[in-house]
């Protein structure tokens, strides 16, 4: 199997699927170009509190290895959430993943760590991880 540095990156469609981890849910991705996209979820927290989140993020995605089956970018993010439980909380996000871009299948599977900053009601630094399937619908 050989590896190939990639300069291209799945750069159409709108997916969606699950998301596992903090928070667990619907996660989507709309491509706005070969390198942009944009993300969101709604989803469960299952922290102190149970908690509904909403969440969204731009993407910017970086060459990573390619393979025979896939694509594997990397990237990086800028967003925010808003958590719905005893108390509201604002926060901001610095999402940081994987992409595995399958070659045949329009599915991918994606890795994601995003240290973040709460900013209401209290000023607190937080991490967020999730592991997620999508399944994309071609533009």
């Amino acid at each position: 199997m050989a590896f190939n540095i990639s300069t291209n990156a799945q750069s159409s469609g709108f997916g969606l699927g699950f998301v596992l981890g903090e928070p667990t849910g619907i996660s989507a991705k709309l491509w706005k170009g070969n390198t942009k996209a944009f993300q969101g979820a709604i989803a469960w927290s299952f922290g102190k509190n149970d908690a509904v989140r909403l969440q969204t993020d731009h993407l910017w995605h970086f060459p990573g290895i390619e393979i025979s089956m896939a694509k594997l970018p990397y990237y990086l993010g800028i967003g925010v959430s808003v958590t719905f439980a005893d108390k509201f909380v604002l926060a901001a996000r610095i999402p940081v993943g994987i992409d595995f871009q399958f070659s045949n299948l329009p599915l991918d599977l994606f890795l994601e760590i995003a240290p973040g900053l709460k900013l209401i009601p209290d000023v607190e630094f937080n991490v967020d991880a999730g592991l997620g399937i999508r399944y994309f619908f071609k533009q």
